[in-house]
């Protein structure tokens, strides 16, 4: 009982003599006192200003301990320890300050607190941890890092501006710079190894070297990865190949993207992928931004996307998804509204409005396998409207493009342009199934050819076979009403639905380039071939450009028509259109070319003779040859005029068409031809 007693009376005078220490703190000193204290240690006291009452200086430790509003002016060397307390210590290039600790060393230490300074001195270095860096132009870093000679160099922090941040490692910090977007206030850093764009688990890496511009502007925090670093230059590499991205975790970000004519890769879930155009990160789910205004190229593996007003996410499966989005596994798979998306070859692309670019990534999910589609890369564009068809619609259109099977289904409503021809998918509201119209819209692109899959919804349609009742050619009469140059008012001929037309007119750059300009308005200057489908007369004809399909409105012969002949075989029968439609087919798109011995490439005259040909299978032939033709061909290549005048009729003109006897005349404009 006696030593419990003891024990309790031991433990009751500790709390005491505790209490008292507790409620009895060192004395404030004055600032009169203060700087005595550090008089008598030796110290120039005028270092430190604002010290009105509570600054100290501890001589065992080396301690000097500022209140708020104090500001010391350097660190001497007896003053191995600076407790900030809200007070300030001006260092080589700026200051620090808050609450926190600065310790002398080589260099020196910051713990917590906030660093100013002026990077473009190159003169401060510093270590800091749990510290914030602030800078003029508004942006701040805070965490653990070094600066070494005025350069920030982050091991491990967040990047804020504008209430936004993001996390970063690894990384050295360059400033506010100059986005190849044209965004000035975008914070710019430079990517080391191991460096992470991003949060702990959900982050972005890029390849060690790399510039990369970070905005805070938008609803989400932008990443742009940049140049290269040439170390050989020191300066950045504005050759640089594109970035490649990695993508950790389930991050959170937009990924903007102004790379071309190579693409861009990004990795997710360890598959590397190509990509142009800006792309989204939402919890790790990849997107497509809106882009109402096609400012950029949209593309990931070879599909080339036009986001219009709707955000289209991507997936990389096999797999059918809820809203507007791209699958891309072994097969492709797209789904929503109001969205397209467009397929073709590696190099040509500009396959039609809200595609006018040339397309440098080919894809895996299309391809034809038949050689004379040569001339022209085919075209495939799905587009999702938001009210498509002629009926009640659903509101949704899925597609799947099998390139095993060769197929394309479609369900729901779905705009399929393959080719010339454009099929309009829809579920009736009546009887819930798949219905479909046709309609023939022929092609003034660069890429026009047909892909040879089968559409196998709503009825099988094969456009290369032409499977499907719509491709018939009816037989019978339909006026044609076009104005013949020189004539006032329209002239009417009724001409037959089921054979093949040339027309021709006189003048033009093609007739002064082989006779003169004296003589151009009287020498045949452009041809082409005529033909009826889908309800209306279509021209086929090379425009300078390439080979472009269209209605006769829209035709080079709306302005001009001096002639029309039709075309007949060698026995003087009329040759069916078929066969002629289907070669026309093949051909527009093909590159415009005067030089008779480039094979994929034709003018005018070519797509007679080739079309004409195609359909009676022997050579197209007439009564004059190039050498015949007044004046040569002054402004085509000698080597060309050379090689054309020894062989006689390889340059095909105008003139050499229409004085075919293969051609039946139904209406010439009355002029005297040059003899």
């Amino acid at each position: 009982m006696i030593k419990k007693t003891k024990v309790i009376l031991v433990v009751v005078l500790l709390v005491v003599l505790l209490f008292q220490v507790i409620s009895d703190p060192p004395p404030v000193l004055t600032e009169e006192e203060f700087q005595k204290q550090l008089t008598d240690a030796g110290i120039d006291n005028s270092i430190v200003s604002g010290c009105v009452a509570g600054c100290s200086y501890d001589g065992k430790t080396g301690t000097l301990s500022l209140i708020a509003g104090a500001t010391m002016e350097s660190v001497p060397q007896d003053v191995k320890k600076v407790t900030l307390n809200g007070g300030a210590v001006n260092i080589v290039g700026g200051s620090v300050s808050g609450f926190g600790s600065y310790t002398q060393g080589t260099p020196p230490e910051l713990s917590g607190g906030l660093v100013s300074y002026d990077p473009n001195q190159r003169s401060t270095n510093l270590n800091f941890d749990g510290s914030v860096i602030s800078f003029s132009t508004g942006e701040s870093v805070s965490g653990k890092g070094k600066i070494i000679n005025g350069i920030l160099e982050i091991d491990k922090g967040v990047i804020s501006q504008n209430n936004k941040g993001i996390p970063v490692e690894n990384v050295r910090y360059l400033g506010v710079g100059a986005s190849y977007t044209g965004n000035s206030n975008k914070v710019e850093i430079y990517s080391k190894d191991n460096s992470k764009i991003g949060g702990e688990q959900d982050y972005l890496t890029v390849e060690p070297g790399r510039s990369v511009l970070i905005g805070f502007s938008k609803e989400v925090v932008t990443v742009e990865v940049g140049d290269s670093w040439n170390e050989q230059e020191q300066d950045w590499d504005l050759e640089s190949n594109p970035p490649s991205i990695i993508v950790n975790g389930k991050p959170t970000l937009k990924i903007d993207n102004e790379w071309g004519p190579e693409p861009a890769k990004i990795t997710i879930g360890g598959e590397e992928h190509t990509f142009f155009g800006d792309l989204e990160l939402t919890k790790g789910q990849l997107s497509i931004p809106p882009d109402p205004l096609l400012d950029q190229i949209h593309m990931v593996d070879g599909v080339y996307v036009n986001p219009k007003k709707k955000e289209v996410d991507v997936y990389f499966d096999d797999s059918q998804h809820e809203g507007e989005y791209i699958s891309l596994g072994d097969k492709l798979r797209a789904g929503g509204e109001g969205f397209s998306l467009a397929l073709s070859e590696k190099g040509v692309g500009q396959v039609l409005s809200g595609f006018e670019y040339d397309f440098p990534v080919a894809n895996k999910y299309a391809n034809n396998k038949i050689g004379w589609l040569d001339y022209s890369p085919f075209r495939l564009v799905v587009d999702f409207p938001v009210f498509p068809g002629p009926v009640d619609h659903v509101g949704h259109g899925d597609i799947v493009i099998d390139p095993e099977t060769r197929t394309i289904q479609s369900s729901g409503d779905v705009v399929v342009t393959n080719g010339v021809n454009e099929i309009t998918y829809w579920i009736d509201s009546e009887d819930n199934k798949q219905k479909y119209n046709y309609k023939y819209v022929g092609c003034k692109e660069l890429a026009c050819a047909e892909l040879d899959y089968t559409m196998v919804d709503g009825g099988e349609i094969d456009v290369v076979l032409e499977t499907n009742s719509f491709f018939d050619i009816p037989s019978g009469k339909k006026e044609l009403e076009v104005y013949f140059g020189g004539e006032t008012e329209k002239r009417k001929l009724n001409l037959h639905t089921d054979r093949t037309y040339v027309l021709a007119y006189r003048g033009g750059g093609a007739a002064a380039g082989i006779v003169g300009e004296d003589l151009a308005k009287k020498e045949w200057g452009h041809a082409g071939v005529m033909y009826y489908k889908d309800g209306d007369w279509r021209v086929v004809e090379a425009t300078g450009r390439s080979t472009e399909i269209s209605d006769i409105k829209h035709s080079f012969f709306n302005e001009e028509l001096h002639g029309i002949w039709q075309v007949n075989d060698d026995d003087g029968n009329p040759i069916n259109s078929q066969k002629v439609i289907s070669f026309a087919e093949k051909l527009v798109g093909a590159k415009y070319d005067l030089n008779p011995f480039t094979p994929l490439s034709v003018h005018c005259s070519e797509v007679v003779c080739k079309s004409v040909e195609a359909a009676t299978g022997k050579d197209f032939e007439s009564k004059v040859v190039f050498k015949d033709i007044p004046g040569g061909a002054s402004s085509l290549p000698p080597d060309v005029v050379e090689k054309s005048i020894t062989v006689g009729p390889a340059l095909k003109t105008p003139r050499y068409v229409v004085e075919s006897p293969n051609l039946e005349e139904i209406y010439v404009v009355p002029l005297e031809p040059i003899k």
